[in-house]
């Protein structure tokens, strides 16, 4: 039955959103989502879900909150799955009662899916637990912004008084009342404090202070909203407990110019290392729905000597195609098996083939050769020159864009490769105004191109821009290949990469970029 959920996404982290509540993300017709939401949490929606933003800053709403409750109401009542996507908890300081309370009203079905509050998680991701046994065995969360804004209701005097540690939310605005209203009523001033801003972000800070100078570290630091203000004896444990801003691409931003399904899969290990992902689908790929049978007597690969695979999607895609034609893997037993690369490999073995030619250099002339030297390879190992078979056909399952440096590698051993095109392979032009936007609204440290076709896209929306400034904005981002292909295809249209990488995976790619900063820090 169809409902609205009340989701919350916890502080920032995705990876902190509930089984639950991913799980109501992947169904939902429409999510409503709120400014700090992670927007890498809306891709995994299904396709033509809705999506609709009602962000609110300081001082500037997008919507009235009245506004998103009509919202709300308006979408529940047309048998949608809605999911109303919420930074933290929507009931600690979320104004999740008061949407709740509108559905309830209307009378729209209802689920709360609740989230890690930013009071607690925010500040063991800082390396401040809220308790711990010989500091504090109680703690307060309490709203640094009351109903007109500098007016913050609570009774000051037993805040003071009290035990354990305080966690104002939203404070930063009213921190010079929210410090004099503690101190004057008999807060010790040199009680440690702290802030911590982007709480869970990939740019996290944090602030070490102590009650009597939160106001100058605010000054000093210029520390803006979203910040939570803590005080307490725990905040001396973050010395030993933190680790997250150690990590060592944390702040950092990396964009991926990649198809947006393949993006997602480089995004934890994107993640494990601190950075933030920026996903600009340049390209667009599609299955091409190949027949296997187009004489319906043998498969279309049954004459060849070798099946090679030089990237996921073509393995991907590839044994769809045999499950369309209602092949499995023993369909193979008498061709040859080529891979390139580690993602690659990785995509094959899951299906459980093992390949008899691999290699990991990030171009076709490696693969050529590898797959030309078999023969030899074979009797090296033992077999006879009865038994070794030479590879003289080559067939490699790819898209529309695929084969050129193969086939020219080959062609110098006199073989010869077809093209099974089993997916497409195109510019992304509905996602160009989006990519445009992305890229001159945010700070990128690190571009990655994961295929000469990815930076051919980049390419032509820097010739459709006018005024000049998106290539200008480009020349100010480094750029990384992923193989030596993709950095000749940039080198041929007069840009450099800063970085090619010596192995197509997103491991050598991280290690490469950490090099570069480390070297930079020198």
């Amino acid at each position: 039955m169809a409902k609205v959920y009340i989701v919350g996404a916890g502080p920032g982290d995705k990876g902190l959103i509930s089984v639950k509540g991913m799980d109501a993300i992947k169904k939902a017709d429409a999510i409503v989502y709120d400014r700090l939401v992670d927007e890498n949490i809306l891709l995994y929606a299904k396709d033509g879900c809705q999506m609709i933003y009602v962000g609110k800053q300081p001082h500037k709403h997008t919507m009235k909150q009245e506004e998103i409750n009509q919202v709300l109401v308006e979408l529940g009542q047309k048998n949608m799955d809605v999911v109303r996507l919420k930074g933290g908890d929507p009931y600690v300081f979320g104004r999740g009662s008061e949407e709740i309370e509108a559905l309830v009203d209307a009378g729209v079905d209802f689920e709360l899916v609740p989230g890690v509050t930013s009071a607690i998680g925010g500040l063991a991701y800082a390396g401040i637990p809220v308790t711990s046994r010989n500091m504090s065995s109680a703690f307060h969360v309490i709203t640094g912004n009351g109903k007109n804004s500098t007016d913050v209701d609570v009774d000051w005097e037993l805040l003071a008084r009290a035990k354990g540690t305080l966690i104002f939310l939203m404070g930063v605005a009213n921190i010079s009342t929210i410090v004099d209203r503690l101190v004057s009523n008999g807060k010790a001033p040199n009680t440690p404090a702290a802030f911590v801003s982007w709480a869970t972000w990939y740019d996290q800070k944090t602030y070490v202070t102590d009650l009597r100078s939160a106001v100058e570290t605010v000054e000093k630091e210029a520390i803006k909203a979203p910040s939570i203000f803590v005080v307490g004896d725990v905040v001396n444990l973050r010395e030993k407990l933190s680790y997250i801003e150690d990590r060592p691409l944390h702040s950092k931003t990396i964009a991926l110019t990649r198809d947006t399904r393949q993006a997602l899969k480089w995004l934890p290990k994107i993640e494990e290392r601190g950075a933030r992902t920026l996903i600009l689908p340049s390209i667009k790929i599609e299955p091409s729905h190949v027949d296997l049978y187009p004489d319906a007597e043998k498969p279309i690969f049954a004459g060849y000597d070798c099946l090679t695979f030089t990237s996921p999607n073509g393995v991907k895609y590839f044994m769809q195609a045999m499950k369309d034609s209602y092949l499995d893997i023993r369909s193979l037993a008498s061709i040859k098996i080529a891979c390139l690369g580690h993602g690659t490999l990785d995509e094959l073995m899951s299906y459980g083939v093992q390949p008899d030619i691999l290699t990991f250099e990030s171009n076709g002339g490696s693969l050529s050769e590898a797959i030309a030297g078999y023969y030899e390879h074979m009797l090296l190992t033992g077999e006879t020159r009865r038994t070794a078979k030479k590879i003289k056909k080559v067939i490699l399952a790819g898209s529309n864009l695929s084969g050129e440096n193969l086939k020219e590698g080959l062609k110098k051993h006199r073989i010869k490769l077809d093209l099974l095109e089993v997916y497409t392979n195109k510019p992304n032009v509905d996602q160009y105004p989006i990519i445009k936007d992305k890229i001159g609204s945010t700070r990128i440290d690190y571009m990655v191109f994961a295929s000469p076709s990815s930076f051919y896209s980049i390419s032509d929306l820097v010739k459709e821009d006018k005024d000049g400034s998106l290539g200008q904005r480009l020349s100010d981002i480094k750029s990384v290949a992923i193989g030596k292909t993709t950095a000749r295809a940039m080198l041929d249209m007069g840009y450099e990469p800063t970085i090619v990488s010596d192995e197509p995976s997103i491991d050598r790619i991280l290690d490469l970029i950490e090099e570069d900063i480390n070297k930079e820090d020198k």
